[in-house]
């Protein structure tokens, strides 16, 4: 359960896509998710091979012969991206997450060059600083919110199972953790 709610929070939070995976097992995002990270993933003998033969298995990858993970998943989760990162540089869709915050980055460093070239003067310094600067692509965005699948999901979910195991095994605590965000809702929040 908290691996969905994990998997949910990513998926709104990154991609900007609301899903339910309790409720929709089969959305195909979750589904393409799932055969790149999850259970699926872990079930390739190819993982099994990198372990134990990790030079031969280095030189089958090297020569693309063998891929260690669903080229058809990542198709999809690469096209689905680049929609989305789409949609929001053409501001047809707008949502405060990930991928907008990284599409405005963009947008503003690109003002940011354009007000510097009209302003400053060219002089040494002001050319190596604009050497330095690097625009992100749609890949390095697409793989900042695969980083964040990858290491976010797994994480969140252990923790959250972890705690809840605790708090039902430790009642006391579970009663001063109730008291405590009672406490905190009640001087907080305006009813």
């Amino acid at each position: 359960m908290f691996s969905c709610f994990a998997t949910d929070i990513i998926c709104s939070n990154f991609f900007g896509i609301n899903v339910d995976t309790l409720s929709e097992p089969d959305h195909p995002l979750i589904k393409n998710i799932s055969k790149v990270f999850g259970a699926e993933f872990m079930k390739n003998w190819r993982i099994l091979l990198i372990f134990l033969f990790p030079k031969f298995t280095s030189f089958l990858l090297e020569k693309n012969i063998m891929s260690v993970v669903d080229s058809e998943s990542i198709g999809y989760i690469s096209q689905l991206s680049e929609q989305i990162i789409e949609e929001r540089r053409s501001k047809a869709k707008f949502r405060n997450d990930f991928v907008q915050h990284m599409v405005d980055h963009l947008e503003n460093e690109e003002k940011d060059d354009d007000d510097k070239t009209e302003e400053a003067t060219v002089d040494e310094n002001n050319e190596n600083w604009k050497k330095l600067r690097k625009k992100l692509t749609n890949g390095e965005i697409l793989s900042q919110s695969i980083l964040f699948m990858l290491a976010g999901s797994d994480t969140t979910a252990v923790t959250l199972s972890w705690l809840a195991y605790n708090l039902a095994f430790y009642s006391e605590c579970q009663d001063k953790l109730i008291e405590e965000v009672d406490s905190v809702l009640e001087e907080n929040v305006c009813i």
